[in-house]
């Protein structure tokens, strides 16, 4: 008699080929949503929860926000270039559109990664041979057009028609994207060391503007900083990539805009870990969670941890200050200065371009969910033997932080770490011998 197979034992082999199919079908799916997905495009896209627009849509309308500034209104302006980003996931899609007209207040870091976005869904469209328009108005001020030529998305979607010379005397533009190279030729610098000796040259440049230059120490130290600041975003971020961009235009537009104060605009960020992200994942026995991790015990004593300020937002405060790093060995390390420096240089830089005493000059660092706003309110101070910016009256870090300096995103989160920095320039040809120096005494900057 010939031996039956048992069948329970096929209905298993049936429901076991039926979960391979469905996962393959899902796989499937997910790909035909997202056919060409680079990195830019997944962190763009993870901004965020919000959903992309109708998925049967042909053309998507977007007003951009009237404060359309990642230093003044990070946490709307984020969600708007994620909800931009996700319109890679229309597959019917035809045609976006940009309406820039009611925008009073934008700045260099949010027209970049606009651009960004935009040009990456339009590059997954033509990865899949389809064709997507992106069109829009310009906003009426010429400055602010001029901006959305030189590095937004005009630049971005290089438009025929559009563009502009970088290189007219009134623009000072830089534009550096870099990554660790693998092959070195004998006597040629990296990428690395070319952007921070191409970047210091673009600084003085634009302080030439206002008949300033950089003296010698400052140049130095300017080169040291922008290393550490490159190299702590290749070592920690985990993505080795990382974007440098400067603007300014000093061209008089004839518009609505008569303020004889130009600002130079400065924007460094990388995609990949928060600066939260590299302190959660130490190891409790390593130096530096055992440096680290006693504010959070002194928060936690205190009852500061709320919704509105977390552990991942302290981390984030502290890994600005002097010698604290996820990095550090021993008590004889000396990381954690690249980023402390570049603020102090920039507050040092923002004094010697005051107007009429007034400090216009703004910075702000977004990392993770957590964003860092300096209005020269708060500065870096040394106390018992290390730099440090608490954002409180006794620059303790055991302390809470004033909430309208260091806030917690609602809607959206940056899937890294940026630093956005703006500060005014007056024309002034005549002080030609006038220079823009760094004040603190010398220091030892190793990375």
């Amino acid at each position: 008699m010939k031996k039956t197979k048992d069948p329970i034992f096929l209905l298993e082999k049936r429901t076991e080929r039926h979960q391979k199919r469905k996962k393959i079908r899902a796989k499937s799916d997910t790909e035909k949503k997202l056919p060409f997905q680079n990195r830019k495009i997944k962190y763009l896209c993870s901004i965020s929860n919000r959903h992309a627009n109708d998925k049967y849509s042909e053309k998507a309308d977007f007003t951009v926000p009237r404060n359309f500034s990642l230093i003044e209104n990070p946490d709307e302006t984020l969600s708007f270039i994620n909800q931009v980003a996700k319109t890679i996931t229309l597959p019917h899609l035809k045609t976006i559109y940009f309406d820039h007209r009611d925008v009073i207040n934008h700045d260099l870091g949010a027209e970049l990664l606009l651009g960004f976005a935009a040009s990456e869904v339009k590059l997954a469209a033509a990865n899949r041979n389809r064709e997507i328009r992106i069109v829009g108005h310009y906003p009426s001020s010429e400055r602010k057009k001029q901006l959305i030529k030189a590095l937004g998305v005009v630049k971005r979607l290089d438009l025929d028609g559009h563009r502009i010379d970088t290189g007219e005397e009134s623009l000072e533009v830089f534009d550096f994207e870099g990554a660790p190279e693998t092959v070195y030729r004998s006597g040629s610098e990296d990428r690395k060391n070319r952007c921070v000796r191409k970047f210091v040259e673009h600084i003085n440049a634009c302080v030439s503007h206002m008949g300033k230059k950089l003296t010698t120490a400052a140049v130095e130290s300017l080169t040291t900083y922008m290393g550490e600041v490159i190299g702590n975003a290749e070592d920690h971020s985990g993505e080795s990539r990382w974007y440098v961009y400067g603007y300014l235009d000093e061209g008089n537009h004839n518009d609505e805009d008569t303020s004889e104060v130009h600002f130079c605009e400065i924007v460094i960020f990388n995609f990949g870990k928060t600066f939260s992200d590299t302190f959660t994942e130490l190891d409790e026995e390593s130096f530096s969670f055992k440096v680290a991790h006693p504010y959070v015990k002194a928060h936690e004593k205190k009852g500061f941890f709320n919704s509105r300020w977390t552990v991942e937002d302290l981390f984030t405060l502290v890994a600005l200050q002097g010698n604290i790093s996820s990095k550090l060995k021993d008590q004889n390390s000396d990381r954690g200065r690249g980023t402390v420096d570049l603020i102090e240089f920039f507050q040092n830089v923002a004094i010697e371009c005051e107007k009429n005493g007034e400090n216009l000059s703004r910075m702000s660092i977004i990392s993770g969910k957590t964003t860092i706003f300096f209005d020269g309110k708060y500065r870096i101070e040394e106390k018992d033997g290390m730099e440090v910016i608490a954002f409180n009256n006794d620059n303790d870090l055991k302390q809470q932080p004033d909430r309208n300096y260091i806030k917690r995103l609602k809607q959206s989160t940056f899937p890294g770490a940026l630093i956005a920095i703006r500060f005014p320039l007056e024309s002034n040809k005549e002080s030609l011998e006038d220079s823009v120096d760094n004040p603190p005494a010398e220091q030892d900057n190793g990375n």
